[in-house]
């Protein structure tokens, strides 16, 4: 995935997540004002059928032309007034038709049989405990949310009449609130809510476009500058930027591209000049580098807590600070005059440790390593940290070489007064076409490789008078040999 297409994908991703956070924020702060509604009428309503109810069953025992002896008696004198009013059950169907998300509205006696309904086909059964609406209303918001969108089941607004005779209830009110009437009132702000995310998911997507090409103009002005100096172009005129980092970077590449083209037309000149030239441009480069290497750290601190999902892109560019870097010092290494620190090395003990240095990572890979030494080693006149670095490269390409596992083999011997230190791997082999390009600073045939491992083995090895060939063999693996000159002196193994 290209970096343009992960920039807009961050972008839109994080401003989806937002999006999504306050619709659900603003449709759960809708729905906690419709059920506060929606319980505000429903206490209404009960306090006002328990006014009427109370009146009204005062109204009808003063016309008795007898008062019942016993509470009993006046309890089913009660119950009797409240089953046989057709006030009281107008009352309660036109209580009901006031409110929308209100379903139903019952009174029941004390045993819980409903004795008026504003559902007259409800008369005479029992009356069914649902959800309480309060406890609906106190859920955690997400849950509320949920089971608003989702329960089919109704909830409920209890007022229970009672005596100070008695702890049980004379007759229950029961008000019935329906979570489908109810997700109807805030059908409108779902549809409001909706279409204020998809407006601003579409903008998300315009302007992360927008930020994306942005962002990447300046990478693609340096790939203009490379692409002219890969081809020979004459180098054009240095642009500004904006940002002081890339615009020294464009300076840089400009400058670079003009001393390769004069370079080109001069060889003679281009021995002589290009290894002040590559260390000169090295240098200036490290400082935008160590500069952008900074402002992403930085970076990092300011989005930790703002937007963590940034730091996987963070950590990706961060990497490629860190390999540019490090391909800068190797320019400045391969550039720079070889000094050579000359000292006796004993070979064997050298490998030694540079076989134990990389057998972990070999056996990460399933790569078995071979160490073989014959039994009088040769020691040579030689700067041994350059030796090891030289050797090391060559190991790891060998490593490298054997994804899916395989054997390295290690061998040093002494051949006609030079030291042959040999070391073989058993994968896939180079091309042949390739084989005269491999020792080419720059070139490599891997994805990630920076072409100068093999390089600087070369010139380490030219420097100590020896030499370093390759043999390869298309499925069957490659074997590089160093050839050094000895000392006299020599190790019996």
């Amino acid at each position: 995935m290209s970096l343009r297409a992960r920039l807009l994908l961050l972008s839109v991703s994080t401003v989806a997540v937002v999006v999504m956070v306050m619709a659900g924020l603003m449709l759960n702060t809708r729905i906690a004002a419709a059920l506060d509604q929606t319980m505000e009428r429903s206490a209404v309503a009960g306090k006002q059928l328990q006014v009427f109810l109370v009146r009204r069953i005062g109204d009808r025992m003063e016309r008795l032309s007898e008062r019942p002896k016993t509470f009993d008696a006046t309890k089913r004198a009660w119950q009797a007034i409240v089953k046989d009013d057709e006030d009281l059950a107008a009352m309660l169907e036109q209580t009901m038709a006031q409110t929308g998300s209100i379903v139903e509205i019952g009174i029941a006696d004390e045993v819980g049989v409903i004795l008026a309904s504003s559902n007259p086909a409800r008369v005479g059964q029992l009356m069914v405990a649902k959800p309480n609406l309060r406890d609906l209303a106190a859920q955690p918001p997400l849950r509320r949310l949920l089971s608003v969108l989702t329960s089919k089941s109704d909830y409920e607004t209890r007022v229970d009449l009672a005596t100070p005779l008695q702890k049980v209830p004379v007759f229950r009110l029961q008000i019935l609130v329906s979570p489908v009437l109810l997700r109807d009132v805030i059908k409108p702000s779902v549809k409001e809510i909706g279409w204020v995310s998809v407006f601003a998911l579409a903008l998300a997507v315009v302007l992360a476009y927008v930020t994306a090409r942005l962002a990447l103009r300046p990478l693609a002005s340096i790939g203009t500058s490379m692409d002219r100096i890969i081809t020979g172009a004459p180098a054009g005129e240095i642009r500004t930027a904006q940002d002081r980092e890339v615009a020294a970077l464009e300076s840089k590449l400009d400058l670079i591209g003009a001393k390769v083209s004069g370079a080109r037309q001069d060889a003679d000149y281009q021995r002589a000049t290009v290894s002040t030239l590559v260390r000169a441009v090295a240098h200036e480069i490290k400082n935008p580098l160590n500069a952008i290497a900074v402002r992403l750290e930085i970076l990092r601190a300011r989005l930790e807590i703002q937007a963590p999902e940034a730091e996987g892109e963070i950590d990706l560019l961060s990497r490629e600070v860190g390999r540019m870097d490090k391909v800068v010092k190797t320019f400045l290494d391969l550039g720079r005059p070889v000094k050579l620190e000359r000292a006796k090395v004993y070979v064997a003990a050298l490998l030694d440790e540079v076989v134990s240095l990389v057998r972990p990572q070999a056996e990460r890979a399933g790569i078995t390593i071979e160490w073989l030494a014959g039994t009088v080693v040769p020691a040579i006149d030689a700067d041994e940290g350059l030796l090891r670095q030289a050797l090391l490269n060559v190991i790891q390409n060998g490593l490298e070489a054997m994804p899916d596992g395989g054997v390295l083999v290690v061998e040093i011997r002494e051949q006609a007064g030079l030291c042959e230190i040999a070391v073989s791997d058993t994968g896939k082999g180079i091309p042949p076409e390739l084989r005269d390009r491999i020792f080419e600073p720059y070139f490599s045939s891997k994805e990630n490789g920076t072409g100068l491992g093999l390089a600087i083995a070369r010139r380490t090895v030219h420097s100590h008078g020896g030499r370093i060939t390759v043999e390869s063999k298309a499925g069957q693996g490659t074997t590089f040999r160093f050839l050094l000159p000895v000392c006299a002196d020599k190790v019996t193994a």
